[in-house]
């Protein structure tokens, strides 16, 4: 069985999908993406897409939630999200580190930071509170 912070971690993630990622790039207007001077994939059809993705991957976490509340290794969740948040972290980190906020303004390199602190986080989470569990899953 998983860590019991296990179900912090994932709620955690699921509460920062929603908030950060899926819902904004699903549902700010570009108008006001741009004035807050937030970065937005163009074209615009990009960015709803991806949102569309987040809120897609943001329901395999749900599902592992309630996998682990039922006493279940959720498996999928655990290692989607190591994959999916230890790639974001990378990016976001190297990208940051070469500069490539410099040019925003104040809000946005916010969120591209906090993002990259936030991806940076939940892979350790689900590294030290549900990876050997996933493992030892995959091995029965």
């Amino acid at each position: 069985m998983p860590h019991p912070a296990l179900r912090y971690v994932l709620l955690l993630k699921i509460t920062l999908t929603f908030l950060l990622w899926a819902l904004p790039l699903l549902f700010v207007p570009a108008w006001l993406a741009d004035r807050l001077q937030l970065p937005f994939a163009q074209p615009e059809i990009f960015g709803r897409l991806l949102g569309a993705a987040y809120l897609a991957l943001n329901l395999g976490y749900m599902l592992g939630y309630a996998e682990f509340s039922r006493g279940l290794v959720p498996t999928n969740a655990i290692l989607v999200g190591i994959l999916s948040n230890g790639l974001a972290a990378l990016l976001l980190l190297a990208f940051g580190a070469a500069g490539a906020y410099d040019g925003m303004h104040a809000p946005g390199q916010l969120l591209m930071w906090v993002s990259a602190a936030a991806t940076t986080l939940i892979t350790i989470g689900l590294l030290l509170t549900g990876f050997s569990a996933a493992v030892r899953a995959l091995r029965k």
